[in-house]
């Protein structure tokens, strides 16, 4: 996720202002914004173009986007603290058996022979193994923000900023992020074709949470952008579970390159050669 306070970030938006400046297309005006901002460039590109398609609020949208990004900035960066803690204590845990590589020069035994140069190579091989095996079962944080949240949000924004609910659902669909908008857009060529909103969002698995928010504020007159920002909030929720959920699961999956791979390569580098050394002495 793009850290939009960034100087870099600052130097994409004086590259957009320079190629509007000069006259450039709007979309083609907006490209650094999305180079350095990733998802969220994606976001308020997509809030830009609906301003212009749909003549909503621009401000009220941008606001809403900026609160939303502050909020997953802070949720990333405790993600990303919790997903270091945890790599660095496994590669010290994996690491244990190379630092017993120096302490053979005390075991009394040859260093360059035959058996020592094997068992050497096997010992760091499994260490190495063992380091790898445990840094892929480690998970990554989510690098990108949920299509789910993202989409919800920008209705919602649209919404906000005086929208009609059809007209928004509408645009959204030209500019939301896959797989979501695929669905999206997939759901506005059934309307296209004489369907409900609300029947064709629940024609996707995906899109059936959206549309009981869609049903509800047409049919009951509750307010769609709350509920779309609460559906937001949980697909963000359910995407930090899952992250933090693979994220205890490591120490249980790594007993097996504990077992096979860092336990055997600990007692080839450090036992065996001090073995070797009183065999040899005796």
């Amino acid at each position: 996720m793009a850290d939009t306070g960034t100087p870099g970030s600052r130097a994409s938006l004086k590259a957009v202002a320079r190629r509007v400046s000069l006259g450039a297309p709007y979309t083609d005006a907006l490209e650094p914004l999305v180079r350095a901002w990733g998802r969220d460039g994606e976001a308020a590109v997509a809030l830009l173009c609906l301003q212009r398609d749909t003549g909503g609020r621009l401000g009220d949208m941008l606001l809403g986007l900026g609160d939303s990004i502050e909020k997953r900035n802070e949720e990333a960066a405790r993600s990303r603290a919790a997903a270091a803690g945890a790599r660095l204590s496994a590669r010290i845990v994996a690491g244990l058996p190379l630092l017993a590589v120096p302490i053979m020069t005390g075991s009394r035994a040859p260093m360059f022979d035959a058996p020592a140069l094997v068992t050497n190579f096997i010992g760091v091989s499994l260490a190495i193994t063992g380091l790898r095996w445990i840094a892929k079962l480690l998970p990554a944080p989510p690098p990108e923000d949920d299509p789910m949240a993202v989409t919800a949000e920008m209705i919602a924004s649209a919404v906000e900023a005086g929208c009609q609910i059809d007209s928004a659902l509408t645009a959204v669909a030209r500019y939301a992020p896959s797989p979501i908008g695929d669905a999206l857009e997939s759901a506005r060529r059934r309307v296209e074709l004489g369907c409900g909103w609300t029947a064709a969002l629940n024609a996707d698995e995906a899109l059936v949470e959206l549309a009981g928010a869609v049903h509800r504020s047409k049919s009951l007159g509750v307010e769609l952008a709350p509920s779309l920002r609460e559906c937001a909030r949980r697909s963000r929720e359910l995407q930090t579970q899952s992250f933090e959920l693979a994220l205890r699961r490591g120490p249980v999956l790594m007993v097996l390159p504990l077992t096979l791979c860092v336990l055997p390569s600990f007692v080839i580098l450090a036992l065996v050669p001090f073995l070797r050394g009183l065999d040899l002495a005796s």
